[in-house]
């Protein structure tokens, strides 16, 4: 079967410009990725597309049928193939149509590497100074934007929670399947809020508006709150990817090397309180604004989840492990009957896929990383297992 290689793409542009290109796939990503490519002076072969009413040529660029296409690949050696479509399953699909067409040797990629790999190295100087403008005026508004939005809904979120006769608070730090949870509990009629931080430490909303939040929330009656764990390492790689997706710290260039990025990465949350970030999220979050210590009521390791219950709050807390076995508890919680979760949000639904599921799967974590978390952690051990422990240490060592 032949595989997506995006990991090398967002690791060496230098594939743009070494070898000729066909884009598969004449839609509108497809145009966004020639439009792009012509603007980086890349050796544009064409588009390919299923679809016979775009057979011909598109915005001057050539349009291939599948045929044309392997006919012109098995004359030329330096070409790639570019998949431009947006599903994930669409991409296999084409894969396995490719292969069976006799070009399973091609070196294929998506969209996503494409545009984050020319993001990642827009400073290079094989790409035009109009497109390298253009890129960063554009990476500029959409993270003015993604700060501002974020500010404004932890606060709008806060004034709901007040102002509704019931509703519940998913509250918890990034990439614990938080929006799992939530778009489960909207679908169930339940009317919910979601948000990760009501203090504005981890630079989702100013610490003033952090502090008005707070004041609120003090003013709630009653509050019901639902939050999760994971174990750190994967959330760690997650919310390294995700940071990534959205932001590309340019100037750090934290992708130049995807398996140091994420070391480096690990090691910033490691750093973080006394047993790294994910679980100091607890204190920051529930201890100081709400008064609320999780870390003082003992944790059923082994149903994966704890109501607790203290002044005007009740939390659930639960473990994202164990998540698919609580539809009850959270139905009971809620008030709801027959609640089942709903999947969302979930990596293998965005075409970044391709190159996390390779990151994930080929990368070794350090050992004093790896000690760090799941030896004498006592934070960890409130939550897992010895033998869950285990697991995770003999899976990011490269053991299975």
């Amino acid at each position: 079967m032949m595989k997506v290689k995006d990991l090398d793409l967002l690791k060496n542009i230098d594939i743009l410009f070494e070898n000729e290109i066909v884009l598969y796939g004449a839609g509108n990503c497809g145009r966004k990725a020639g439009q792009l490519l012509k603007k980086m002076n890349a050796s544009l072969i064409g588009f390919c597309d299923s679809d016979v009413n775009k057979w011909g040529h598109l915005e001057g660029i050539r349009v291939l049928t599948l045929y044309e296409m392997a006919d012109i690949l098995k004359k030329k050696e330096h070409v790639i193939i570019i998949i431009t479509v947006e599903s994930p399953d669409c991409v296999e699909e084409i894969l396995s149509l490719l292969e069976k067409h006799g070009m399973g040797e091609k070196n294929c990629y998506t969209y996503f590497a494409l545009k984050h790999s020319v993001e990642l190295h827009i400073d290079d100087a094989r790409i035009e100074e109009d497109c390298r403008k253009e890129e960063k005026l554009m990476k500029k508004m959409f993270l003015e934007w993604s700060a501002s939005a974020r500010e404004w809904n932890t606060l709008s979120m806060i004034w709901r929670v007040l102002t509704a006769d019931s509703s519940i608070l998913v509250l918890q730090a990034g990439k614990v399947g938080s929006r799992t949870v939530e778009m489960s509990l909207r679908k169930a009629g339940v009317p919910c809020f979601h948000a990760h931080t009501l203090t504005g430490r981890w630079g989702w909303t100013t610490f003033t508006r952090g502090e008005a939040g707070r004041a609120l929330l003090s003013k709630v009656n009653k509050i019901k709150i639902i939050s999760l764990i994971r174990e750190p390492v994967a959330r760690d790689i997650a919310l390294y990817f995700q940071g990534f997706l959205e932001y590309i710290l340019l100037e750090e260039a934290i992708m130049a090397d995807s398996f140091e990025g994420v070391k480096r990465f690990l090691e910033t949350e490691k750093k973080t309180g006394n047993c790294g970030a994910v679980f100091e999220w607890f204190n920051v979050e529930l201890k100081e604004p709400l008064g609320l210590d999780i870390y003082q009521y003992e944790f059923d390791k082994m149903r994966g989840y704890q109501i607790i219950e203290k002044d005007n709050i009740e939390l659930l807390l639960i473990k994202l492990e164990k998540l698919d076995e609580c539809s009850e508890v959270i139905g009971r919680f809620v008030g709801k009957d027959n609640f089942s979760l709903v999947k969302s949000n979930t990596g293998n639904d965005k075409l970044s896929c391709f190159a996390y599921e390779e990151l994930k799967r080929t990368i070794e974590i350090p050992r004093d990383i790896l000690d760090f978390y799941y030896r004498d952690n006592p934070a960890m051990d409130h939550f897992y297992t010895a033998e869950e422990k285990g697991q995770f240490y003999r899976k990011w060592l490269g053991q299975g």
